[in-house]
């Protein structure tokens, strides 16, 4: 039987700040990991599933932001993650939440994104929402792709001459594009695309209860190597018994 000491460092930086227009909630902490010296390095006393005697390091972030550039119209917001993640939910799995033994089946992944949007009214009869988001997601394996995520969304709420009955209008398109890695080639390589359009008209009965029917459209790549379209439309209800409570259903 084989045995090796691992010492475990983590420092780490928190930070939970709120001004006017601004905040930002940040968590990140490096987990330094070191091997005793006299440990072989070699594939023949290495310990089972350990990639490397030598010493290693691990990050961890999660952060949040939030920007209001324009009063009570443009927003920025922004988020970033960095964690362990595993390659197969049957492969090796770490105990201690991965911070002391590294497997051929972790990885550091890490994720960053941005989305600045605007929202206000129009005609005093109509709210509207216009957001972009794009995500860059890496990992340190060459197993797993780099992606890289666009998306664009739109939403428009009206309300009628007859205060019970309101419209809304959604659009929105996503786009995954995969980059190669060492692993795989161009060939391989499948890129994403998802287009949506939806009419809905609503009625609200009382202020707990509201009706719903829409139709719309969306295309997407998912299944096919080319674009299928098709036509959406059902119904939906929704009960707000109490403003901390609300039951909610759709059918297709």
């Amino acid at each position: 039987k084989k045995h090796s000491l691992v010492t475990a460092i983590t420092p780490g930086i928190s930070i939970d700040g709120k001004g006017a227009r601004t905040s930002l909630r940040l968590s990140y902490t490096l987990t330094g990991q070191f091997y005793s010296p006299g440990y072989s390095n070699s594939d023949t006393d290495r310990l089972p599933g350990q990639k490397s005697a030598s010493n290693s390091h691990q990050n961890a972030l999660t952060a949040v932001g939030m920007l209001e550039a324009i009063e009570d119209w443009l927003f920025i917001e922004a988020t970033g993650t960095i964690s362990q993640q595993y390659l197969s939910a049957f492969g090796t799995v770490s105990p201690s939440n991965g911070n002391a033994n590294v497997n051929n089946n972790q990885t550091e992944t890490s994720s960053y994104s941005i989305s600045p949007y605007i929202k206000g009214r129009l005609f005093s009869s109509t709210e509207y929402l216009l957001s972009y988001r794009a995500t860059v997601t890496s990992s340190q394996s060459g197993l797993v792709s780099d992606t890289t995520a666009n998306e664009w969304s739109g939403k428009l709420n009206g309300s009628t001459r007859w205060s019970a009955l309101g419209w809304a209008l959604d659009a929105s398109r996503l786009t995954n594009n995969y980059q190669a890695n060492r692993l795989t080639n161009n060939a391989q390589r499948r890129d994403y695309e998802n287009t949506k359009y939806q009419l809905s008209l609503l009625y609200r009965f009382n202020p707990q209860i509201q009706v719903s029917m829409f139709g719309g459209q969306e295309s997407q790549n998912y299944v096919s190597l080319n674009q299928e379209t098709h036509t959406t439309h059902g119904f939906g209800f929704v009960w707000t018994p109490s403003p901390r409570t609300e039951l909610s259903a759709t059918n297709n």
